[in-house]
């Protein structure tokens, strides 16, 4: 593969993050969604743009065509699409119906060219499409952005951003070749883990490759040790809903995934947290 794209709503390249309302909330809002919902339509006739594409049960993939070969735009597909299963099994919902543009374009400069923003990567308010940037160094992060898409079409609403990013970092499910609670593990040892109500009320304040995994590992000890309905319940009425979740208040929730994890199965090891915060996770 020539390049590949980083999808910086991940949070690991140190660019600003956009925070958009799943449903928009006011006028202003509302217009910038349906601006954007048009730039997803438009996106496959823009004349600056020439795409290589490909076309799967669920989406229409475009790459520029200095970015992938047509195999290559093939293969997204494929695994775009896998990604959406497993999804919908991580979630309990249903598989998904509706067919979704994605796009994947070489830098923030034409991503900015072609939809206003020059994030890394983003979702449409209205869901309609997703947009990612290529760069040579890291491999796409299809599973994390289609996790936003996924929970977001499921479960609605605007979730506290710990949940929103540790929904969708749950179901990329490792970095790098570590799981998530290995690096949890890592960064408990190394003194980076915050505690659940930090991590919860200034997600955006934190170093973002530990607000990313820690939440990412939290949503997965919920998960696998008090169902997905726990998580919903958060999902619908944040930290403030954790009893109500699991039956522990957030205080006796932290200190229980700190002890899960810091049992013998999780071996903490070195971690480069530098390239995972340059190159992402997938």
């Amino acid at each position: 593969m020539r390049v590949c794209a980083l999808c910086c709503l991940l949070g690991l390249a140190g660019l600003p993050r956009p925070q958009k309302p799943a449903a928009p909330v006011s006028s202003a809002e509302e217009r910038e969604a349906q601006r954007l919902s048009t730039v997803a339509r438009q996106a496959p006739q823009h004349p600056a743009f020439t795409w290589v594409r490909a076309r799967t049960a669920h989406f229409e993939v475009y790459a520029e065509t200095a970015c992938y070969s047509a195999a290559e735009v093939a293969a997204l597909g494929t695994r775009a699409e896998n990604a959406v299963r497993a999804h919908a099994a991580l979630l309990g919902t249903p598989p998904m119906r509706d067919r979704v543009p994605l796009f994947f374009v070489l830098s923030r400069a034409r991503l900015r060219q072609l939809t206003g923003y020059q994030w890394g990567g983003f979702v449409t308010p209205h869901n309609d499409a997703v947009f990612y940037v290529a760069t040579p160094e890291a491999g796409p992060a299809l599973r994390h952005e289609l996790m936003h898409r996924v929970s977001r079409a499921a479960w609605g609403l605007e979730p506290e951003p710990w949940l929103r990013e540790g929904v969708a970092t749950f179901g990329a499910g490792r970095c790098e070749r570590y799981t998530l609670h290995e690096a949890a593990a890592s960064l408990l040892r190394e003194k980076k883990a915050v505690p659940l109500r930090q991590l919860a009320a200034h997600f955006y304040d934190i170093n973002d490759v530990v607000s990313y995994l820690q939440s990412g590992s939290v949503v997965q000890f919920v998960r696998d040790t008090y169902g997905i309905q726990a998580v919903r319940t958060l999902w619908r009425g944040g930290l403030a809903q954790s009893r109500a979740a699991t039956g522990l208040s957030a205080e006796a929730l932290d200190a229980a995934w700190r002890a899960y994890i810091q049992r013998p199965g999780f071996h903490p090891r070195p971690v480069n947290w530098e390239a995972i915060r340059r190159n992402g996770c997938e």
